[in-house]
């Protein structure tokens, strides 16, 4: 099992590999500095007065510092998402790569139109993103039962992360349709994949590579689910 993410670990050195890192980092970079600037503008644009009895140096100290705390917060949850974003601008480059080097012999996946990788990039960026706020009161609430959070988290963007991956990198043999079918059949295939993925984005200075190391092991993925579904449904297309 652990053979296709060495398969795609291998391959990170490869130019094509180099240069959609170089492109999706620097984009990834312009949004969070955009984001930092407008945050920073918006906390000093705060009023100065006072609301009556409230101390309001006292107050403006307290929520500089919780929106600050919140804006990182949220910059670090939202950055799997963010990047994978950016990196689906650039998948065909990726997918091409390895599937020139593993699987030369099968037919090639045809380019996805940059409107439709955007289209459910963003899609999913909003679920995402959604759903992660949605979530925040359910961490409050059981901050003193850790492992609780820990579950809620992995869960949610495991299955978030490896339903996207999956079906941006699938999206190029078949149609959506199809490629929902398929993950539905291995639905817990993918899931546990997408926990792996969200774990590897957790990982400081790592998880600036882990959208481009996914993609590329979601292809080799792809390839052994479709190959099994093939061998126990002869004629499936």
């Amino acid at each position: 099992m652990t053979r296709p993410l060495v398969l795609a670990c291998a391959q990170m050195s490869d130019p094509p590999f180099r240069r959609v890192l170089i492109k999706s980092l620097l984009l990834t970079a312009a949004v969070y500095i955009l984001c930092g600037i407008a945050a920073s503008y918006g906390l000093s644009s705060m009023p100065e007065e006072g609301w009556g009895w409230i101390p309001w140096d006292w107050l403006a100290i307290a929520i500089k510092w919780v929106t600050s705390a919140s804006f990182i917060l949220l910059l670090i949850v939202l950055f799997p998402a963010v990047a994978t974003l950016f990196v689906s601008i650039f998948l065909d480059e990726i997918a091409i790569a390895v599937e020139r080097r593993h699987y030369p012999d099968d037919p090639p996946g045809e380019d996805t139109p940059l409107g439709d990788s955007m289209l459910l990039a963003l899609r999913y960026l909003g679920a995402l993103v959604a759903l992660n706020i949605a979530v925040l009161p359910l961490y409050a609430l059981t901050f003193w039962l850790p492992f609780i959070g820990v579950i809620i988290f992995y869960g949610l963007n495991g299955y978030l992360l490896g339903r996207e991956y999956f079906e941006l990198v699938a999206q190029r043999h078949g149609t959506l349709e199809d490629v929902r079918k398929l993950r539905k059949i291995f639905k817990n295939n993918i899931l546990w994949r997408g926990v792996v993925i969200t774990v590897l984005l957790m990982v400081p200075v790592v998880n600036f590579v882990v959208p481009i190391l996914a993609t590329a092991w979601m292809v080799h993925i792809f390839k052994g689910l479709d190959s099994k579904l093939k061998a126990e449904i002869p004629g499936t297309a």
